[in-house]
Parts: structure tokens; sequence; C-alpha cells
């Protein structure tokens, strides 16, 4: 059984998460992406302690994977190297996938979309671990040189096809292919989210229970953003080969495991009040969490959130301070517990304002503990780029202080129930 104490608690929302994706110009293969629909993956799991790799990974459909390591009738992994810890911990050699998908056509001999784990330094050791999203293309005898486009179930590309030396058997022209988006435990593994090479996974018509294909016969598949198919257009357009059918790769996660595990508390001004507890997991999972009521309560799915659980616990005016929550994963085998102590409140700051004309910051910040008198909670403003304290905000939720011409570019506020929030400040006339 796995437990785990957590003492700091981020607030479970982020305010905005901006991200920005660059195109990359290669002279040697003069490609570029065009845009197509990509609904791609959504979410990693957490890491396993033991093999050093993520959990599962879940697509924009809810479809969470684990590794596949059923063996050569289901799976593609390579085999355990003897000898080597690093190996034998994860369950698999120099490579093994959470989902792969291969086709062929009679002039492209190799079509590779994978998410696939592999080692940064190709032999398995300790803190090399890396997922890899892969889209790879090989094909030959092309008849004529220019810009072909690589048609995928998740995008398209424009690729240029490579002249080969006169009697080569592969020539005239030949394309060779290949975009690997690889990250690992420095991003927490979450390079592949971002990237267009896989995702949402297919699913071959043949699968059986449990898994997205066979790992062997080709078959039609279902679940693109871009069709189901790989075509190879010539430049002018027409289609040079394509396939529907491909050999599919990928198990459905079995153990959910728990993240992003945080819970917070508010109080009215009689002090009754309630405990929000929220889990992260892959869907069907019966996640629970005790410490507040005589009881445990199940953390119930959020509505279009997919692997998101929440509940609110209330309890009475007569609950002691600091609370303590433990939220486990009941569905699980290994039965991962993670305990939050203590339970905080949740601080928010409304507006961080700095006067130009009177060279004033004012702050307006609340707890979400809103008990008077003794108990109530104490906000602190600081200036996170000199740890410095600048002052209280007061019962209304306000605080002001004249700075000159000198402000803090962001500032911090914190509780002495244990919640916090930063926001930037804002320059006002």
């Amino acid at each position: 059984m796995r437990s785990i104490k957590v003492r700091t608690i981020k607030k479970s929302r982020m305010r905005t998460k901006l991200s920005t994706i660059a195109l990359l110009a290669s002279l040697a293969l003069a490609f570029c992406a065009i845009p197509a629909a990509h609904a791609g993956l959504s979410q990693v799991g957490p890491i396993d302690p033991v093999g050093g790799y993520p959990d599962w990974y879940m697509d924009s459909n809810g479809v969470a994977l684990e590794m596949c390591l059923d063996g050569p009738a289901r799976c593609a992994n390579t085999p355990v190297i003897p000898g080597n810890q690093a190996s034998i911990d994860a369950g698999f050699g120099d490579e093994a996938f959470y989902w792969l998908g291969t086709a062929a056509t009679p002039l492209c001999s190799q079509v590779v979309l994978a998410l696939e784990t592999i080692w940064s330094g190709g032999t398995p050791a300790p803190g090399t671990q890396q997922v890899m999203s892969r889209f790879r293309v090989r094909c030959t005898r092309l008849t004529e040189g220019g810009i072909y486009t690589l048609v995928s179930p998740f995008q398209n590309r424009r690729v240029a096809a490579t002249a080969l030396p006169v009697g080569d058997p592969n020539g005239p022209f030949e394309i060779n292919f290949s975009d690997d988006d690889i990250g690992g435990a420095g991003n927490g593994f979450s390079t592949s989210l971002g990237s267009p090479n896989v995702g949402p996974f297919l699913k071959a018509a043949n699968a059986p229970a449990g898994f997205l294909g066979t790992g062997g016969a080709p078959s039609l598949v279902t679940g693109g953003t871009n069709g189901n198919s790989f075509q190879l257009l010539s430049p002018g357009g027409a289609v040079v080969t394509q396939t529907s059918r491909w050999v599919i790769v990928g198990k459905l996660a079995t153990n959910g495991g728990l993240s992003d595990t945080t819970a917070t508390y508010s109080r009215t001004a009689t002090g009754a009040g309630a405990v929000f507890a929220h889990a992260h997991s892959i869907g069907g999972q019966r996640i629970v969490a005790a410490g507040v009521g005589p009881t445990q309560v199940r953390l119930l799915p959020v509505a279009g959130d997919f692997g998101h659980y929440e509940v609110s616990i209330p309890f009475g005016p007569n609950r002691a301070l600091p609370l303590a929550v433990t939220v486990r994963n009941a569905t699980d085998a290994s039965n991962p517990i993670v305990t939050i102590d203590p339970v905080v409140d949740v601080v928010t700051i409304n507006s961080a304002t700095w006067s130009a004309a009177t060279q004033t910051l004012t702050v307006v910040a609340r707890s979400s503990d809103r008990t008077t008198g003794a108990q109530r909670a104490l906000l602190t403003v600081i200036d996170p780029a000199t740890a410095t304290a600048l002052g209280r905000v007061n019962r209304r939720g306000v605080f002001t202080l004249v700075t000159g011409p000198v402000r803090p570019a962001t500032v911090r506020v914190t509780s002495n129930k244990g919640g916090r929030d930063s926001l930037r400040v804002t320059v006002v006339p």
C-alpha cells in the first residue's frame, strides 16, 4: 500500500495557462505542418515510483492507456534485459508502447504512429526515462520530385522527396520522414500532450476486450480527427498510395492511481463549513475521502472533465481545526492513498493595484474562512521578490500601503490557516 503525506497544497485550478507552439523548418526534409483538426492527448497519470514512467496517458475522449506489456500476442515491447535493474523495474527492455499504430502500402513500407517509452541513453538506467510521440513514414520508388503531403488520422505534413542516385532500386525518389516529440520527468512527461503526432487513440474494429487492437492483424479503425486512413498525396494533390488498415497496440489502463489531489475548506461566520476534496485519476474509479465525518465519502466524477473527481463534505460549527483528509483510490489493487494534512483555506486576491498618482499599493483579498473574532483568518501581504511582509489585510479585506516610486511586481497573500494566492500588480493612473 502506497501512502504519500502532502503538507503543502497548491490551488486546484490555475487562473490561466497559455501555451504556444513553434513551427520548425528543416532544410534537409523541407517539411511543415498543415493545419488539421487535432484533439490530441489531454492528461498524463502519476509516475510509477518503481519503473519511473507514467501510469497512463489519457486522450481527449477520456480513453486512458497503460504501458502494454502483455507479450507479443497483444503488445510490442522488447523483453526485459537480464541483470539490468532499471529494465527489470520498468518491465521492458529498450522500448515499450502506450499506443502504436502501424500501416503499409505497396510504396510506403513503413508508416508508424506511436506513443512509446524509451531511455535517453539507449540503455535502461535510472533517471533516463523518456516518452516519445512519433510520426514516421518511409516511401520509395516515387516517380517525381517535389513536395508531397502525408495524411495521417491526426494531421497533414508536407515533405520533400529526396532524389536517389541513378540505379538505386528505391529511386528515383524517396521519402524518409520522422518526427519525434520527446519529453521526460523534467516536464512531467507532458511533451506528448502538445504533440500533433498521436491522439486521440485509434481503436481497431477487431479489438478484444481491454485493448484497442490485437497487435497483429491489420484492421479498419475509428477515432481519427483527420480521417482514419494514411494517404500519400503527390505534389499536385493526387493520391499516390493509401490504406485504411492499421495494426493497433494499446491496453486500457487498469491502474488509475491518484494525482492532483487537493483539499481545502471554507467556513461561515458561525463556524460551520465544508471541506472540498479533489482528485485526478482515470475514469471509472471509486475514490473515497475520510477524516471529516464519521464515514468515508465518495468523490464523484466531474461532468465533462474526464478523470477529475470531487466532493464537498459539510461539517458543523464545533469542528476544530486543523483538519486532515485521507483520499484513497479503492479501485486500484495497489490501494494508493494521499493524506492532506493540514487542509487549508482558499485565499483569493481579487485585485492588486498601484496608483501612479498617489504611489499607493492597494490589495483586495479574501479567505474562504469567514469566521470572526479570535478564530478569524489573518491575511498577510508579502512582496515575493524580497520575501518582505508588507502588512495585514484588514477586516474589510483591504490592504493599502504608500510605497513611493518603488512598487512590487507581484504580491502574495498568505493566511494563518495555510492558504495563499499570488497576483501581478496592475498600475493605474
